[in-house]
């Protein structure tokens, strides 16, 4: 099997359906007969979904060829076509004269590259249904030694030529188009070299993943996936055994033994009032998970909340807020890639600058230096909801992690970083669990004390990621939501309710993960909050693991500068007013508005509130609930 030892691939000469009897005869004769073999498992097929929205957007493609008159560009910085729709990256400001959106609203793209830096000698690759490598933008950035078709099982990673299949070119030309050659338009990292493996355009499954993650890891640098399970907010799946394998593989063995890094997109399902902690891909330990933000700087319609999202990039949002311009199939350009698919590689490309700034940082200086240098004013200006100030004095936001990426600060840091201390992992098991039962709408508070393994090797003094594992059962999975309050009272929700899911499962151990702890110290009393919104159920057992290290980082002797002047008395002080203690509180929230539903209809901006409260009671289930547009909200198609 590529990228591991000792672990291979027995395939069934004979495929055909008649013969499943004694294929599996054959798999449990060598799993009894030979003591060698320790792991066996048949592989099953996955669906995987792409993470941008052309699925779902009600308006027609963008899809340009190259008839544009060249003569009548006129651009201050770049000749390519599409570099005046490419707001992502100047938003509308090319000659970069108004202050205030440098400071609040942009990426810093520009700046990085006037620092000197785009992506030169950074290999990333796209783990997707492949990439067109003969695109007059792409062609000469494209690096083969990190290409794979894992779904024909050869070097070429070429795309099938259809509507499907576009998805890893856009991805691709985000990141790497060339600039100044009159073609599309200007990759993050334009100079930086982009590779293609070709996997989601066939059988998916466990071998598939892992093999992808780990393939030609001592070339590539960064790995880039805009896919994962469904978000159609009844899902909960992550990845296989051997996937898990991979990931882990990769962070330990990648880039020289630095780790390669993974950066994954967090989901499109906010509208299916879906989590991205119920996918095991983006709320992995091992993942950056990335969160996308609209033109006006809000919340996209689409935005999943959870509390492993670690970053923010620029992406699609309403129909009347613009998309992502980038490279299409058979040597065209799109105006049209959108949803966390869009995010994703804003952010590999951003962290390609970063790495030719200074390639000797590992996986968790750049997951660091996101945590570090990410900026959430133009995020609080445009809204201040769910906003919080945690116990290290870092900003956080189940929406957009610790805030919009910035390229400059984050490579201005990168050049005189000192590598974090290596980290450790303390796991807190309750062999004595007691079950403990779920009473419809009240919270379970079961309290425990940590010491961070104090005194021991695995000693923790400054928390990184922490998670969560649950064994619960109820009459229906969505009905469950879970917090998490920290020594420090950093109040965390690991689960919001998730109104579709009506999986009688449970969670089995399942992994919630958070970085809304980042940098506080783990020792002292920790409360969990379980709540069955609507039945009776039971939870039979956890485990609370921290990862994190012992010594501070070098950066934390310094203090982490935001610049919305007061912004932490700001988030305070709504913190303070609109903080809902507990799930009691919810309820009664709750309850006063569907009185205030019937009675006025709705006049509130507050979308994502809304969709929590919906999500909590049965009685709005009855009505159709839907959104237009920032300003607009309906019941039953009625405008409110």
């Amino acid at each position: 099997m590529k990228g591991f030892e000792n672990i291979f691939v027995l395939r069934e000469k004979n495929e055909n359906e008649k013969n499943f009897k004694n294929k599996r005869s054959v798999s449990d004769r060598i799993h009894f007969n030979t003591s060698n073999i320790i792991w066996m498992k048949e592989q099953k097929n996955y669906k995987r979904y792409k993470k941008d929205m052309t699925s779902m957007l009600k308006y027609a493609f963008n899809i340009l060829d190259q008839s544009i008159d060249k003569e009548n560009l006129t651009t201050s910085k770049f000749i390519d076509p599409l570099w005046k729709n490419q707001w992502q990256i100047h938003q509308n400001d090319e000659n970069r004269q108004n202050v205030s959106i440098q400071k609040f609203y942009d990426m810093q793209i520009m700046e990085t590259w006037e620092m000197g830096y785009s992506g030169k000698g950074i290999v990333i690759s796209i783990l997707d249904d492949g990439i067109d490598y003969n695109h007059e933008d792409l062609k000469r950035n494209y690096e083969p030694r990190a290409s794979y078709d894992f779904n024909d099982d050869d070097n070429d990673p070429l795309p099938r030529m259809d509507e499907f299949n576009r998805h890893g070119t856009k991805c691709a030309g985000i990141i790497a188009m060339i600039a100044n050659n009159t073609k599309c338009g200007v990759g993050v990292a334009f100079n930086a070299k982009v590779g293609g493996i070709r996997m989601l355009d066939g059988e998916v499954n466990d071998r598939v993943e892992a093999e992808a993650i780990t393939y030609a890891n001592q070339v590539t640098d960064i790995f880039a996936a805009s896919w994962g399970p469904n978000d159609d907010g009844r899902t909960v799946e992550g990845p296989g055994y051997l996937t898990q394998l991979a990931l882990r593989s990769a962070v330990i063995n990648g880039r020289g033994k630095k780790g390669s890094i993974l950066v994954w997109a967090s989901g499109n399902g906010g509208i299916h009032s879906d989590n991205c902690n119920c996918d095991g891909y983006a709320a992995s330990i091992y993942t950056i998970s990335v969160s996308g933000v609209t033109q006006n700087h809000n919340s996209p319609w689409y935005g999943e909340q959870c509390s492993s999202t670690f970053v923010s990039a620029y992406s699609s949002g309403s129909k009347s807020e613009d998309l992502i311009s980038t490279t299409d199939l058979n040597n065209k350009c799109a105006t049209d890639h959108s949803g966390t698919s869009a995010s994703v590689p804003t952010v590999a490309g951003i962290i390609a600058l970063t790495l030719e700034a200074n390639n000797s940082l590992n996986w968790r200086d750049i997951q660091h230096l996101l945590v570090w240098t990410s900026e959430p004013s133009g995020l609080v200006k445009s809204s201040i909801e769910g906003w919080q100030t945690n116990g290290a004095g870092f900003l956080i936001n189940s929406r957009f992690g610790f805030g919009l990426i910035n390229a400059k600060r984050m490579v201005t840091w990168a050049r005189k970083w000192t590598q974090v201390p290596e980290m450790v992992t303390c796991s807190i098991v309750f062999p004595n669990f007691e079950k403990r039962w779920l009473t419809s709408s009240k919270a379970l508070n079961i309290k425990f004390n940590v010491d961070g393994c104090k005194g021991m090797k695995n000693e923790i003094n400054y928390i990184e990621q922490i998670q969560l594992l649950i064994e619960a059962k109820n009459r229906y999975r969505g009905n469950l939501a879970i917090w998490l309050v920290s020594p420090k009272g950093t109040r965390t929700q690991l689960l919001h309710p998730r109104h579709l899911d009506d999986s009688t499962s449970g969670f089995k151990n399942w992994p919630f993960t958070s970085v809304q702890t980042w940098g506080e110290n783990p020792r002292g009393d920790w409360k969990v909050q379980i709540v069955d919104l609507e039945t009776e159920g039971f939870v039979s057992n956890m485990t609370f693991v921290i990862h994190g290290t012992k010594e501070m980082p070098k950066y934390r002797e310094n203090e982490k500068v935001y610049n919305l002047p007061n912004i932490k008395e700001l988030i305070e002080e709504e913190y303070d007013e609109n903080n809902v203690k507990d799930s009691s509180e919810m309820l009664r929230y709750g309850k006063r508005f569907i009185e205030t539903v019937k009675e006025k209809g709705i006049d509130v901006d507050n979308f994502s509130a809304i969709e929590q409260i919906i999500a909590l009671h049965e009685e709005l289930k009855k009505y159709e609930f839907s959104k237009k547009d920032h300003s607009h909200f309906f019941i039953r198609g009625l405008e409110m």
